[in-house]
């Protein structure tokens, strides 16, 4: 029996996995491909979830849309989540290809190693997506992330750091996004910056989730030897979700906000502009305004 090919799209809070998983869908439903999507997010707030299902290319109805919330797939708890919603899907429905959005706080390793002896599925591609903006702004163009990860691999920190660059360094394409918002010059530093994490990928800077999902079923299927090592060196430590162990260190905390009431424009505006301080803020979901009573608008930071 053919195995099914497994895309997984993963990467760093906000680095435009979303956009990219709606750009292929639509590819997929061009070309008369059968799709099945499993969508992870940490929250229970699912902005993913429903934004993937309004494509009307899935539903939970047809069997080939799974979201799951409050939990993250690189925990034990959400693999076994993840394994149910597989041998449910492939019961009632065979897809030519499975796309996997991972959340953005987790690690690819427990994904990598229940794909790597799985019977039924083949992964095909690890995309790991880097938000360039963030990157050029916030490590000094790239240059500062392997320095810091060094320092945390020598002080035995688990932090963000960690994260980024082994998502980097697990992928099998290596995708530069919002790298319409930089010079080409940057684009290139950045990338000059990151690569030896994972100098055997190719990087491709894309803008607006502009992937052709033809090129990415041509590729070879991913190389697991080519991360043995890296597997046998993490996989005591990845025991449990990147983002709890995280979260122990005051480095990647959820939070969801409930009200009925409307956001004032202005503040909220000056919020995300003035009082942020210096971490790392991601938010989403769906709002609305005194002005506007009649639509709910998405809030995408």
């Amino acid at each position: 029996m053919n195995r099914i090919p497994v895309i997984i799209i993963n990467g760093f809070l906000g680095a435009g996995k979303t956009t990219l998983m709606k750009n292929l869908l639509t590819q997929a439903n061009r070309n008369h491909l059968a799709v099945s999507v499993i969508v992870n997010d940490m929250s229970d707030l699912d902005v993913d979830g429903v934004l993937i299902a309004n494509t009307e290319i899935v539903n939970i109805a047809n069997n080939n849309f799974v979201s799951i919330t409050s939990d993250s797939i690189s925990s034990q708890s959400g693999i076994k989540t993840v394994d149910k919603a597989i041998k449910n899907m492939l019961r009632h429905y065979l897809p030519d290809v499975i796309f996997v959005e991972t959340s953005g706080g987790s690690h690819p390793l427990p994904l990598i190693k229940y794909l790597q002896t799985h019977e039924r599925l083949q992964l095909k591609s690890l995309l790991s997506l880097v938000d360039t903006v963030m990157l050029n702004d916030d490590y000094n163009g790239g240059k500062a992330l392997i320095p810091a990860f060094q320092e945390n691999l020598f002080h035995g920190k688990r932090r963000i750091e960690n994260l980024l660059a082994e998502q980097i360094m697990f992928c099998s394409t290596l995708l530069l996004t919002k790298q319409d918002r930089l010079s080409f010059d940057i684009v290139t530093d950045v990338a000059k910056a990151i690569h030896p994490l994972n100098p055997y990928v190719n990087v491709i800077a894309v803008s607006w989730g502009n992937l052709k999902l033809a090129e990415l079923l041509t590729l070879p299927d991913y190389d697991f030897n080519r991360v043995g090592l890296l597997i046998r060196e993490l996989e005591d430590t990845i025991t449990v979700e990147e983002a709890k162990i995280s979260a122990q260190n005051g480095e990647i905390i959820s939070r969801v906000i409930k009200d009925d009431r409307p956001f004032h424009p202005q503040r909220l505006w000056e919020t995300y502009h003035y009082f942020m301080g210096m971490g790392i803020y991601r938010s989403k979901g769906f709002f609305w305004l005194p002005g506007r009573p009649d639509m709910a608008l998405l809030w995408n930071q």
